[in-house]
């Protein structure tokens, strides 16, 4: 069973949308602080667009790579292999 909010539209949807809004402005204010000219950003396909969507251009412009993959059980010391802008050449 879905509940469904006064406007119509899903109570999962809402909470996803807001749950993805945070993820940008949080992403936002640690970009813009750091002063790094070019980062990359990795997160689940699902989500991976609709979190890019809600980035402000001067810092959504500022990426130089996107990975579309979950890495959050990655052990950190096999993170660099899913970045190719971290592998040596």
């Amino acid at each position: 069973m879905q509940i469904r909010s006064r406007n119509g539209h899903s109570l999962e949807t809402e909470t996803d949308r807001r749950i993805h809004k945070q993820l940008a402005d949080q992403i936002a204010k640690i970009v813009e602080s750091d002063g790094v000219e070019g980062w990359s950003f990795a997160a689940p396909a699902s989500i991976h667009a609709a979190i890019v969507d809600l980035l402000p251009s001067k810092v959504r412009d500022r990426i130089v790579e996107h990975v579309k993959s979950d890495l959050v059980k990655t052990e950190p010391s096999k993170l660099p292999a899913h970045f190719r802008s971290l592998q040596q050449i």
